[in-house]
């Protein structure tokens, strides 16, 4: 939209998980979430050790979802936030939320068999503090006025009301009956007759879509590179909406800082780095995460504020009355020591912590483990007076 208003003001682009102008998203969303879940059972298959432990995803699928059909399930989770307890009431919708928002990170996905395979044999306390966790954190801070002002606006009016139940797949009508009947009541903005017929472009571009990705597949950014003359089409394999917790991603900063730089894609268009982008395994057993005692003189060392080496993303550790406080983006979480060195926020899931990183007997970092795999380190910047 942008280079169709201002092409004036655009040297270059990179656009990451491509929203075309015309996609009528929620319709979309079911058959999406359905083909990236399909994409990580088959690699779970093709996994010997995730093969090994879950023969069939699909089969614990299918039962969560007929036995929450017939009655949904009260489940005791932990609050993150007030470390206490509170009992949720997960139902189909809820679950079917909880899966596709699941497959939006790799560390999340990576979960899945494993958190299937638990509530199919009656443990349904994993996905139901992952159902908390995304409603309490995710979808509890998203503005939804104006997403429903986006929405309505650009996708909901493209859909019949009477195609809504041609959805299929774990997610089925549920998003799409859940937009059409907010919009019915939402205030709708006026669009420009162009909108949704691009006019082709020749600025640099370059589109990058996540193999596994549950909502702007590839197939999207193939349907916009059609009105950009001059652009670059990659998928980044094993990747998702997000490319977080996998290896060797530096690949693509590269490729953008070398667009950005030269303003042309002919240095990056033979480059074979993707190649080397891998992930984690699967999560095969969800660990148990004991509590340890720790006196508040051990817990303030490693209280302080720490950030990514080229800055960005900050976390506050602060000692509070209740415990150790981590503090980003404006959220405040009670930590839970479960190690020596090893604290995790209350509620979180097993194999999701902080290991902090000790040298010459001073905390100097920490390693953000998700899923059992480190995702990123941080520095330690200065420490609490």
């Amino acid at each position: 939209v942008m280079m169709q208003r201002h092409p004036e003001l655009v040297r270059t682009a990179t656009l990451e998980g491509v929203a075309p102008t015309d996609a009528k998203t929620p319709f979309s969303f079911a058959a999406d979430a359905q083909a990236a879940l399909d994409s990580w059972f088959a690699a779970c298959a093709a996994e010997p050790a995730c093969a090994e432990a879950f023969s069939d995803p699909s089969q614990d699928l299918a039962k969560i979802m007929a036995e929450l059909e017939q009655e949904p399930k009260l489940i005791t989770v932990a609050n993150p936030q007030t470390q206490s307890n509170a009992e949720i009431r997960l139902t189909p919708n809820a679950f079917a939320q909880t899966l596709r928002y699941m497959l939006y990170t790799p560390p999340q996905a990576l979960n899945i068999p494993a958190f299937l395979n638990a509530a199919a044999n009656g443990n349904w306390q994993p996905l139901g503090q992952s159902a908390f966790n995304i409603g309490y954190f995710l979808l509890g801070q998203l503005p939804m006025g104006l997403y429903l002002s986006v929405s309505c606006t650009e996708d909901v009016a493209q859909i019949p009301a009477d195609t809504a139940g041609d959805q299929s797949g774990f997610l089925g009508d549920l998003r799409v009956r859940q937009e059409l009947g907010a919009c019915s009541k939402w205030t709708k903005g006026n669009l420009p007759d162009n909108f949704y017929t691009p006019e082709p472009s020749d600025i640099p571009v370059l589109l990058l879509s996540g193999e596994r990705d549950p909502v702007t597949p590839q197939r999207w950014a193939n349907h916009v590179q059609r009105f950009l003359t001059n652009s670059l089409n990659l998928e980044v394999p094993e990747s998702a909406h997000s490319d977080m917790g996998l290896k060797n991603t530096e690949c693509i900063r590269q490729m953008q800082s070398e667009l950005l730089a030269t303003a042309s894609l002919e240095n990056i268009k033979h480059a074979s780095c993707l190649a080397g982008i891998s992930r984690p395994g699967f999560v095969l057993e969800i660990p148990s995460d004991t509590r340890i005692a720790m006196s508040r003189e051990q817990l303030k060392r490693f209280s302080g504020t720490y950030s990514m080496q080229n800055g960005g993303f900050q976390l506050v550790l602060e000692l509070a009355e209740d415990g150790l406080m981590a503090i980003a983006d404006g959220n405040s979480m009670q930590l839970t020591p479960i190690g020596p060195m090893r604290l995790k926020v209350a509620g979180a899931p097993a194999g999701d912590h902080f290991d902090f990183i000790e040298e010459n007997g001073e905390i100097v970092g920490i390693d953000v483990v998700r899923s059992g795999a480190s995702q990123l380190q941080l520095q330690k910047q200065s420490s609490a007076d």
